[in-house]
């Protein structure tokens, strides 16, 4: 499988748990989304650096930070966890270094926002902002080189537990679907 799929399908599922959420379902999304990641490599792929054009987005993400005050401790966290958790992940977690479980820990974050943001509960600020710089696209992050670079990478390692894990992600989803349109 292919990062663009994994990225895809990750963004789904955090959707599907922030929507479980929003309708007062208790789901464990911590859990989840660690077995799902812990199953990936932590490993940097070779020298690969996430895109250049990053810095111009923590730029304008630095400002808004500052402009609206977001914190961590504000009384709305998973609005705040994408801005505030996404340099952590590229920038002092990793150095730059593209790592398959953060480019999967990117699209999670990413899709809880977007939900928020579909259903309205987010500032204008912050959903012009993701919005405007595509943040929910994996080339916001990569560039196809880059992507292409990953899947060679993907190819490259052991079968056994990453096709094992592929196929609970797409069970997940499928699970998730159904449960949801149920609802």
């Amino acid at each position: 499988m292919k990062i663009n799929k994994l990225f895809e399908l990750t963004f789904d599922l955090a959707r599907y748990i922030q929507e479980f959420e929003h309708n007062g379902i208790s789901m464990n999304d911590k859990l989840i989304f660690k077995e799902i990641k812990k199953n990936f490599t932590k490993e940097p792929i070779n020298d690969l650096k996430y895109n250049e054009s990053l810095n111009d987005i923590y730029t304008k993400m630095n400002d808004l930070i500052k402009e609206h005050s977001i914190k961590d401790i504000d009384n709305k966290p998973s609005i705040n966890k994408f801005f505030l958790q996404l340099k952590k992940i590229i920038v002092k977690k990793s150095n730059y270094t593209v790592r398959v479980n953060k480019i999967l820990q990117i699209a999670y974050n990413s899709g809880r926002l977007k939900t928020l943001i579909d259903l309205d509960m987010v500032p204008e600020y912050i959903k012009d902002f993701y919005e405007d710089n595509d943040m929910d696209n994996l080339k916001t992050y990569l560039n196809e080189d880059k992507i292409d670079e990953v899947n060679e990478y993907l190819k490259s390692i052991k079968k056994g537990g990453y096709m094992k894990e592929i196929d609970n992600l797409n069970k997940l989803d499928l699970y998730l679907k159904i449960v949801y349109k149920k609802n």
